[in-house]
């Protein structure tokens, strides 16, 4: 992705006093693996303190920010919108801002499958436990 750079004035008028707005499009990129989605965005410039990630009960996850440059006569921001994959837990969103980078976390939904084969010494103890327990009691009632 490119960055486009709006520059405006927030008090429509001309003078050495005029504070610019510059509305920033930070560059970003999904990946994923088996369990978990991953948002990268690079906010050059920007500090841990000037950038907010919120996650929304719509299935969006809401990127922003707002810093000054230039003596305070430039402000640049940034809002960016992204849709949650379906297969997330978003209740687990995480994100961590480091070098001028924001990393977000989003969790992947366990499937059935994958609980099972996690979780197969336990299925397979509780199966045994089951037919054991069924044997005993076929047997005490003979």
């Amino acid at each position: 992705m490119t960055n486009t750079r709006d520059t405006k004035s927030c008090t429509g008028k001309k003078s050495s006093s005029t504070v610019m707005l510059e509305e920033f499009v930070p560059p970003s990129n999904w990946s994923e693996d088996s369990d978990s989605h991953r948002l990268v965005l690079h906010l050059p410039g920007f500090k841990k303190e000037e950038v907010k990630l919120q996650v929304n009960n719509r299935g969006e996850i809401i990127t922003s920010g707002e810093r000054q440059a230039g003596g305070a006569k430039l402000v640049t921001r940034f809002l960016k919108i992204f849709k949650i994959p379906g297969d997330s837990v978003s209740e687990k969103i995480t994100g961590k801002f480091q070098g001028e980078i924001l990393y977000v976390t989003v969790p992947k939904r366990k499937s059935i499958v994958q609980n099972l084969k996690e979780n197969q010494g336990i299925v397979i103890t509780a199966v045994v436990a089951f037919s054991l327990g069924a044997l005993a009691c076929h047997k005490l009632s003979k």
